[in-house]
């Protein structure tokens, strides 16, 4: 029988508890403890992470520490890892050696339309399991991120909020625009529910501005807005009508969006509006082509469009490509500091501490995979 005390166990159990930032900075510094020293590790967590996993959170050794706006400021002390968990810390310090943070992850994927073809290479079909097929089998610290194609001039970003594409990929956009090529955004709410200290019809003006300089930071000049209701964008005809109107509209031949996956990574759930407005990007991308979906677009000058030939979603938490971040980067901090109004009402942190540091760590967290390069990560479905 199987002891499911023993830290090969104990190591996936822990970790799932923890979101994906806060994980692989535990194990970044485990590996750096020689050269670092030990000490306590302050990393932000959720406060909705922190509350879901509390209890498995004090078993690991992490309390809570100090709160900054929606943010939880939780401490991880060696010790009691090392008390709770026998093993623990020679287990991350190994997985960290490999690469790696915990075991093989088999992940059963939603069905994807028939349109799309998920582009990661380095995927294999498991074999000799029944009832087993389509399960992909990877190790998400091990397989390396690919290039992302670059032939191509025309994309436009499709995201649910102002602040998306700003908190999601304007490092990338920067790179992008500043090679030349043209990236257009379209934004399916204002974002008026998305500040608790101002009124929807406060916050949405006031976004919109800061949406428009945020772009304008990153090269980009023509934003558009699809007026569906923050907070209560929803997934159907009249979502997809409208993004495939926006296709044929711009005519690119990358769409780019927001993760549209259930969670962000294990306990972390995604919003809704993300959700849907990812799924209906997915799926207009085809509807955009097809003359018989939707055919009065046509008939208000909208021809069908067929030329897209990638989505990409960023933020996902499946990752298979990857653009440097280094060129954009200051840029898209810019960029990110245009909503400064959000991001005040997020924490008491100076504004540009904040973001430095937030772009710092994400673009940092799939550097590993892309050699050692910060990296603005994708996951990449060819059309």
């Amino acid at each position: 029988m199987l002891d499911q005390t023993a830290p090969e166990f104990q190591l996936p159990r822990v970790l799932s508890a923890l979101s994906d930032p806060t994980r692989l900075g535990i194990v970044r510094v485990l590996a750096d403890g020689a050269e670092r020293g030990w000490g306590q590790l302050h990393v932000p967590v959720a406060k909705s992470t922190l509350s879901h996993h509390l209890r498995m959170l004090r078993e690991a050794g992490v309390t809570r520490t100090r709160q900054e706006g929606t943010r939880c400021f939780v401490a991880l002390r060696r010790e009691a890892l090392d008390a709770c968990f026998p093993g623990l810390l020679k287990a991350l310090l190994e997985a960290a050696t490999a690469g790696r943070v915990g075991e093989h992850v088999t992940e059963r994927r939603p069905q994807e339309s028939s349109r799309f073809r998920h582009d990661v290479k380095a995927a294999s079909v498991s074999e000799g399991v029944p009832g087993d097929e389509g399960r992909i089998m990877t190790d998400p610290l091990s397989v390396p991120l690919q290039q992302m194609p670059t032939d191509w001039q025309r994309a436009l970003a499709i995201v649910a909020h102002p602040d998306d594409i700003e908190y999601g990929c304007s490092a990338a956009v920067a790179s992008w625009t500043a090679d030349g090529r043209q990236v257009s955004y379209v934004l399916a709410s204002r974002g008026e529910a998305g500040i608790d200290t101002l009124t929807p019809d406060r916050a949405g003006p006031l976004r919109e501005q800061e949406q428009r300089a945020a772009a304008a930071a990153v090269g980009v000049s023509t934003v558009e807005f699809l007026d569906h209701t923050d907070g209560v964008i929803e997934y159907g005809v009249d979502l997809r009508r409208d993004v495939a109107a926006a296709i044929r509209r711009h005519r690119p031949e990358m769409v780019v969006t927001l993760n549209h996956r259930d969670t962000w990574g294990p306990g972390i759930w995604n919003t809704p509006d993300h959700v849907a407005l990812g799924r209906a990007v997915l799926d207009s991308a085809a509807d955009a082509g097809n003359r018989w979906i939707f055919p009065e677009l046509a008939e208000c000058g909208l021809r069908p469009w067929n030329g897209v030939r990638w989505v990409a979603v960023a933020n996902s938490p499946a990752p298979t490509h990857a653009v440097s971040a280094a060129p954009g980067f200051e840029r898209g901090l810019r960029s990110l500091l245009c909503h400064r109004t959000y991001v005040q009402a997020l924490t008491e942190e100076d504004p540009e501490a904040y973001a430095r540091r937030f772009l710092t760590a994400t673009t940092s967290v799939h550097s590993a995979r892309f050699g050692q390069v910060p990296a603005v990560a994708f996951e990449l479905f060819t059309c």
